[in-house]
């Protein structure tokens, strides 16, 4: 047989194909290194990969269902077509993103990848396709945002970011649809991110810049995780919000902080000062919130609160109600089948609270500051 011929090299990978899958069922924890010998005169490559016209290569279809049981310790990846590749299960696979092919790992899943860099400050990355790609148990990724060719959704878990300048480390990134569980070292400012989105962005284990502004930015479908930020929803882009966790988030402003704005399917549980008064939300949409640690102002008197939607998904444990009077207070409870611990407010003292916190605002501003010295 001639391993240069094609359907010869077939029945070889075929032949070979068979023998590992026997040899897995009598030890399912198979790994075997596939060695160059005298029957063939072809590099163990061509054996794994097919070429194409620009050769570049990919894995053989017909090894498909055996290459998890295939040591990648001594086979070179340069050339290889990784886009789109799931690389789950297989074992000792080190790859240069500098020398795929098309220098492209977008949409593919990394799980025990090995980066090969020989110096930590090595740029890796540099001009790398990365869209949606997986990094998660992944080993080695360092990437610096700045000088990746496209850096677009994903999930980052395993990849330490760093920067020459924090304040613009994602700048012109496209931060949508991205997880940064898991990760470390990205410092994310939403004034320089791409169309200043983060919509369905998980923030878990990323940092924001001091003061951060969200000014124009769209936020819905966002994950905060206990980041010390503050936030007005008026100063938004979008007008509806939803599918959001505020965990850490400070809601800054005065009771009409989301007026004509739409709030759906969001966690409010670990957020500060949120005042949700729904005769000022649009079209009084609140259906799906957890609204845990808010404040809210007219619940009976929503326009659309004695629908039942509006009762059927609403978490109402841990938020402040605000009440004129005890017949409102019994309304209400019976309305949402609330408990007897359920915080109720009295408007009086939520009035009062208010005040306090204003008044605590302006002593701690510099302006007071300087008077009292």
């Amino acid at each position: 047989m001639n391993m240069k011929n094609n359907a010869d090299l077939e029945k070889l990978r075929l032949h070979l194909a068979n023998r590992l899958t026997e040899l897995a069922k009598e030890n399912p924890n198979l790994l075997i290194t596939l060695n160059s010998n005298n029957y063939i005169d072809i590099d163990i490559d061509n054996v794994i990969f097919d070429y194409d016209s620009n050769d570049y290569k990919e894995f053989s279809k017909t090894l498909a269902n055996v290459l998890k049981y295939i040591d990648f310790t001594n086979v070179s990846f340069a050339g290889f077509k990784a886009a789109g590749v799931n690389f789950t299960g297989y074992h000792n696979v080190t790859i240069n993103p500098q020398t795929i092919a098309y220098k492209d790992l977008s949409n593919s899943v990394l799980k025990g990848v090995k980066f090969d860099s020989h110096t930590y400050a090595e740029d890796l990355f540099k001009d790398v396709l990365l869209i949606n790609t997986n990094f998660t148990g992944s080993v080695g990724a360092r990437i610096i945002p700045e000088t990746v060719k496209r850096l677009a959704g994903g999930k980052m878990a395993s990849v330490t970011f760093f920067s020459k300048n924090n304040g613009e480390m994602f700048k012109g990134c496209d931060l949508s649809y991205m997880d940064f569980t898991g990760s470390y070292g990205g410092i994310i400012n939403p004034q320089v991110i791409y169309k200043k989105s983060l919509i369905n962005t998980n923030l878990t284990d990323a940092l924001l810049v001091r003061n951060t502004s969200f000014d124009d930015c769209y936020v819905t479908g966002t994950t905060f995780s206990g980041q010390d930020i503050s936030l007005n929803p008026q100063t938004l882009r979008n007008r509806t919000i939803e599918h959001c966790h505020f965990n850490g988030v400070e809601f800054i402003g005065d009771d009409e902080m989301f007026k004509d704005i739409r709030i759906l399917d969001n966690d409010f549980t670990g957020s500060k000062n949120a005042i949700i008064d729904v005769n000022a939300i649009a079209g009084n949409y609140i259906e799906g919130n957890n609204f845990a640690d808010t404040t809210i102002l007219n619940l009976l008197n929503g326009k659309r609160s004695s629908l039942p939607s509006q009762t059927k998904h609403l978490k109402l444990e841990g938020a402040s109600i605000v009440v004129q009077n005890q017949e409102e207070q019994e309304a209400i409870q019976n309305l949402y089948g609330l408990s007897s611990n359920t915080k109720f407010v009295s408007q009086k003292d939520n009035d009062e609270a208010y005040l306090n916190r204003v008044v605590d605002e302006l002593l701690e501003s510099s302006l007071t500051r300087k008077l009292t010295k």
